[in-house]
């Protein structure tokens, strides 16, 4: 495969995880270092994943989310109750759109990649 520019920043997730084949990561990695914006564009991304990871460990643990929420959620008006579980599950339902767009997007992608 040939490695442009816009391919590089479509596969970095995939780069990352290691999910490239061997020869991919190869020809990925030479035209990383004969591009010094794709270096800068993926110097920048590793530091936004490890930032976003480093995050995720400093969350309480799971088991004591819904009691804490339960707790302050408890202590507002019962309307206020209510518009806020309205307004969490437009919110998981977004989420959740998002989440099989960017899954068929992927899937695409492959497809598309597996033609060349």
């Amino acid at each position: 495969m040939r490695w442009t520019c816009k391919r590089i920043e479509l596969f970095i997730e995939e780069y990352l995880e290691g999910e490239l084949s061997a020869r991919d990561s190869f020809t990925y990695e030479v035209h990383l270092e004969k591009c010094p914006s794709c270096r800068k564009y993926l110097q920048s991304m590793s530091a936004y994943i490890e930032h976003v990871r480093q995050v995720g460990t400093n969350l309480p643990a799971p088991d004591r989310i819904p009691q804490i929420l339960l707790d302050h959620v408890a202590r507002l008006p019962l309307r206020d109750q209510f518009l806020l579980g309205e307004r969490v599950r437009e919110v998981l339902q977004e989420e959740e759109q998002k989440r099989r767009e960017r899954m068929e997007k992927a899937r695409k992608r492959r497809d598309r990649t597996n033609l060349n």
